[in-house]
């Protein structure tokens, strides 16, 4: 399933970062000693991803003083987080009110949060502009300048600018965070495993470090150690929303589809706002609909999908439910719905504040491309879907395109392209050795091709990879009927 990138969590450490490089100067203007120690304690809160716990600290900051700008922004941002966009506004122009009492840089941080609560991002990015040129050599400058530079999918000057970052700030932790996931994405998974386990040493007592690392063991097929690192997060800071989706993530992977469902639903029970509970529902469905428990899938879709549309993530959330089901309709053979579902993505593509945000625009189209191919493969047009999955992939990067090319690879099998296929899947295995999808459907190929002994060795692997699977997984079920065949076939030959 297409999984969205920590993109949105990096645009907020970003911003969390640029102003604990305020805090840590002691340049955020305030009139109260106390008002101030709570602000650090809820700034602290923010980095440790600990949001629910940081907005009573700035509560209470804004309640001693009422002329704190930045308590106000901080605030505002959590609203924001939280789906509380009204209040998140009021918050916001509240502080920017306040402007001639702050300093210039704060008004910088300040404009940039103006700027994502209102999904205005020429204004955002005019001010991240401004910073950068004015505060080139600071913290939140390399910050700014890396940002940009991930959101333009240039990773590699994103890498220089954290490492110049840690040569001027040697102690700051969470760049050797963005550095792991940086170097995950160019392919550089020896360097993302180093970085990303000195990030988990210096804040080792955070739950953030050890769910980023469970997240890249996941990503590189690890899954035990993922598992291990994905539980020690969870012990630090109990129930935290994304860790416990995580470990639904990395359960699901490997099969255990039960103790997937277990942690969505734990992660819904958890969830601070409508969105996340929609967002826990949508990945339960998903969990049925791999374990090819349709009926379940669909009820629990009609549900998540029976929502109004309000701020640019929930259009997100809605394109996402519908793809999904209308996936499930096409390989039902029910294409009339499934169309119908496409057009009401397309339709959601037509929304004035989606269109401003050219990054959550890309995700509805690949929503739609995504469903758009896979129609195409339910009516056998390969051609069709072909194309569509390689648009997906020539778009995407990973995690996101092991997905598409497995999605690829199944196209080309079907049409009889049996090495084309196989090429998708062996690209996939290089960037994870052990991704279950692909060393499953692998076998089919090289069963296609007459190779015996290496569909065998596929489909070792594959059990071997999802030995702990519910005994319900039709695919190891199907595994374990092929290899037997296989052994049966030797035996008979001999």
């Amino acid at each position: 399933m297409y999984k969205k990138i920590i993109l949105i969590v990096f645009v907020g450490l970003v911003v969390f970062s640029a102003i604990y490089a305020l805090t840590g100067k002691k340049k955020v203007t305030t009139n109260s000693d106390k008002a101030y120690q709570l602000y650090l304690a809820g700034e602290e809160l923010t980095r440790k991803l600990y949001y629910s716990d940081a907005i009573p600290k700035f509560e209470k900051a804004i309640k001693i003083d009422t002329n704190f700008a930045m308590a106000y922004a901080m605030l505002a941002n959590m609203y924001y987080m939280f789906d509380e966009k009204d209040n998140a506004m009021k918050l916001i122009d509240k502080a920017v009110l306040l402007f001639p009492k702050i300093t210039e840089k704060e008004q910088l941080i300040i404009n940039n949060i103006k700027g994502v609560i209102y999904n205005d991002m020429e204004f955002t990015e005019k001010n991240r502009e401004k910073m950068i040129q004015k505060y080139p050599k600071s913290l939140e400058g390399y910050q700014f300048k890396a940002s940009d530079y991930q959101m333009k999918h240039d990773f590699v000057n994103a890498i220089k600018e954290y490492e110049q970052l840690l040569k001027n700030y040697p102690d700051y932790a969470l760049a050797y965070n963005m550095l792991g996931y940086l170097n995950y994405y160019q392919r550089n998974f020896d360097k993302a495993i180093t970085n990303i386990k000195k990030y988990s040493i210096m804040a080792g007592k955070q739950a953030n470090p050890h769910d980023s690392y469970g997240e890249i063991l996941m990503y590189l097929g690890r899954y035990d150690e993922a598992i291990k690192e994905f539980e020690k997060a969870n012990k630090i800071k109990p129930d935290l929303y994304f860790v416990l989706n995580h470990l639904g993530d990395v359960y699901r992977e490997i099969g255990r589809f039960r103790d997937a469902i277990g942690y969505y639903e734990r992660a819904r029970d958890m969830a601070t706002n409508k969105l996340q509970v929609i967002e826990a529902d949508i990945e339960i469905a998903f969990t049925f609909w791999r374990e090819n428990k349709n009926d379940k899938a669909l009820n629990i879709l009609d549900e998540a999908l029976d929502f109004k549309i309000g701020c640019v993530s929930s259009i997100i959330l809605k394109g996402n439910a519908l793809m999904l089901q209308g996936i499930i309709w096409a390989q039902n053979k029910e294409f009339e719905k499934a169309i119908a579902n496409l057009d009401s993505i397309e339709s959601l593509m037509a929304n004035d504040e989606l269109r401003k945000d050219e990054g959550k625009l890309n995700s509805i189209q690949i929503y739609r491309t995504l469903l758009s191919g896979t129609i195409a493969l339910n009516k056998k047009d390969y051609n069709k879907a072909i194309d569509d999955f390689q648009f997906l992939i020539d778009n995407s990067q990973l995690p996101s395109v092991l997905w598409f090319r497995q999605l690829l690879g199944n196209a080309y099998n079907l049409s009889g392209n049996f090495e084309k296929a196989k090429e998708c899947y062996m690209a996939n295995l290089a960037d994870n050795s052990n991704h279950p999808l692909s060393l499953f459907q692998l076998a089919q190929v090289y069963k296609n091709l007459g190779d015996i002994e290496n569909q065998k060795q596929m489909l070792l692997k594959f059990l071997s990879v999802t030995s702990g699977a519910d005994e319900s997984f039709v695919d190891v079920i199907d595994a374990r009927k092929q290899l037997d065949s296989l052994v049966q076939l030797q035996i008979e030959e001999s």
